[in-house]
């Protein structure tokens, strides 16, 4: 039977490294036999790490499972390992008893072009083993599939490490999970934790903005004078991916369009490197366009988003927020990565998509002139998305200027 990614026209291409990886698992097939006959059981586990070191919008759509997790392991205590960039994504995890932050360097992108000398990232794989031992984990969970968080897992002596078995490093699993590529990270992460007995039948990302945040966004559109706008929409033009990004006049011109003729008020949101770049989506308006990148926390942008009436955006983290809050969006989906991987599954979304024979490179900028997988969408496509959801971004922004009128 031929997979449904494949029926689509996708194809993965395993990486050299995965070759030998699996030959180094056959090689070290008879150990790992001595290490899943060395594990603990179930019933013992009393501290739990859960590994998820990537970034903000992997660690969302791992929610549903460190949730079935806690169902499971009512009175364990869960530790949540993640990226300085993840702290406040993981602190709204209410099933997560701890945050413990590691900056792995292969997951940080702003040590991608600095020290990259093996011995570095050993001395770096050692203090975080180190640190993790010292807490005495039962057990330990890598959600994203990756040989080097297997690898700390093991350093780290925990009893028993769960993962995925096609990334290498099988041999140091005691549940060693088959992957299924053509799923979406939520449901993979599930198989993770069905492995050691949870029930992973609820996908649904759960995410609450705190209070204070709330509060604070509130407080922005009332100092901006836009809380009672006739439609309110926040437009997040780039993401940490340059394979991701769509054009600055694409995005110049959707802006006019949404002015002239619906009257909306745009709130761009980015980070604080991503500044300049909107300032020059921006810069051609005199009204009506305001640039928040790098003015808000994480917890406000969430907040934000959870207030806005529409969000348009790039395949990035904002996409799975407006995804868990129920905000309706239209996202410009790069074939960076398969939609059936990462497409959001929960609330009203429209997908532009124009997916090309090189879909699912997960290369971090595209080398191809004019970056065909996602400069192929135009305005007016955007545009008539926004339109097809006009009757929920209407009935939004009655609710929203009752609302915030009520704050006020």
């Amino acid at each position: 039977m031929i997979p449904w990614g494949e029926r689509l026209g996708y194809r993965y291409k395993k990486p050299r490294w995965a070759v030998l990886a699996k030959v180094a698992d056959a090689m070290f097939s008879p150990i790992e036999k001595l290490v899943v006959n060395s594990s603990r059981r179930a019933s013992s586990i009393e501290h739990i790490l859960v590994v998820r070191l990537d970034h903000i919008g992997d660690l969302l759509c791992s929610f549903p499972a460190i949730k079935a997790l806690r169902r499971k392991f009512t009175n364990a205590h869960i530790s949540l390992l993640v990226g300085p960039w993840c702290r406040e994504m993981a602190q709204l995890n209410e099933n997560v008893d701890e945050v413990i932050v590691y900056r792995a360097p292969w997951f940080d992108r702003q040590r991608q072009s600095g020290n990259k000398h093996p011995f570095f990232f050993i001395g770096e794989m050692l203090i975080g083993a180190r640190m993790l031992k010292q807490k005495g984990f039962d057990m330990a969970l890598d959600l994203r599939g990756d040989l080097r968080n297997i690898l700390l897992m093991a350093l780290s002596c925990i009893p028993i490490r769960v993962g995925y078995s096609d990334v290498g490093g099988k041999f140091m699993l005691t549940h060693p999970v088959k992957r299924n590529r053509w799923q979406h990270e939520i449901f993979r992460a599930l198989d993770i934790v069905r492995a050691i007995g949870c029930d992973g039948s609820s996908a649904e990302i759960e995410l609450r903005p705190p209070d204070e945040a709330l509060l604070r966004a509130a407080k922005i559109l009332s100092e901006l004078k836009v809380n009672t706008a006739p439609i309110l929409v926040v437009v997040h033009p780039f993401s940490g991916d340059r394979a991701r990004w769509w054009t600055t006049d694409g995005f110049v011109r959707l802006c006019q369009c949404l002015r002239e003729r619906f009257g909306a008020i745009v709130l761009l949101t980015g980070s604080s490197e991503e500044r300049k770049m909107v300032e020059r989506i921006r810069q051609p308006f005199k009204e009506g366009i305001f640039n928040l990148s790098g003015a808000l926390s994480l917890h406000e942008l969430i907040a934000l988003v959870s207030l806005a009436d529409c969000v348009i955006t790039v395949n990035t983290c904002t996409m799975h927020f407006a995804a868990a809050l129920g905000t309706p969006q239209v996202v410009l989906f790069s074939s960076q990565v398969h939609t059936v991987e990462w497409a959001p599954i929960q609330g009203q979304n429209i997908l532009l998509h124009s997916p090309t024979k090189c879909a699912g490179c997960e290369l971090p900028a595209c080398p191809l002139p004019n970056h065909p997988c996602i400069s192929s969408i135009t305005p007016e496509q955007v545009i008539e998305a926004f339109c097809s959801l006009m009757p929920v971004i209407e009935e939004r922004a009655a609710i929203r200027k009752l609302r915030l009128m009520g704050d006020g």
